[in-house]
């Protein structure tokens, strides 16, 4: 029998929450189906309801492919915690495809950066603890290892 792998946690940016909330609810309940799929499919879930978005500063920047009232766009990526972070959505309806795409990047590339930010910082103090815990064993603090010289016969 064939192990289905853990399901992707999908997450939304802080931004990106109250703009959602916003949203019609059919737009709403689309997004979240989408989400769906990305938290059982994770960076396996391709075209047509996943797309890498060209033109970002990060080279994981993908976008959620929609069609709900309209072509719906939501960008998101991958962080280093293996987590799917929803960071901006918009229609492409009624706007150049150029004007629409470069707003879409301009919002998802500055939150993906708050977020790696933040992310970063968790885990820097992560190994910082780490670190200290190897230091100490039995409530004794030891120097670091040091490599031996190998003796020649």
């Amino acid at each position: 029998m064939v192990q289905e792998p853990p399901p992707w946690e999908v997450i939304f940016h802080d931004e990106f929450r109250p703009e959602f909330d916003a949203l019609d609810e059919d737009v709403q309940l689309a997004i979240l189906a989408s989400a769906k799929n990305l938290k059982k499919d994770g960076p396996r879930l391709g075209r047509p309801k996943v797309d890498t978005l060209n033109g970002s500063k990060f080279a994981n920047m993908k976008e959620l492919q929609i069609s709900e009232d309209g072509p719906w766009r939501v960008a998101f990526a991958f962080d280093p915690k293996r987590r799917a972070v929803l960071l901006w959505a918009g229609n492409k309806s009624g706007m150049s495809e150029d004007l629409f795409y470069k707003t879409l990047l301009r919002h998802a590339d500055k939150r993906y950066d708050q977020h790696r930010e933040v992310v970063e910082a968790e885990l820097k103090q992560v190994r910082q603890q780490a670190e200290q815990a190897k230091k100490k064993v039995n409530g004794k603090s030891f120097p670091p290892a040091t490599r031996q010289k190998k003796r020649k016969r």
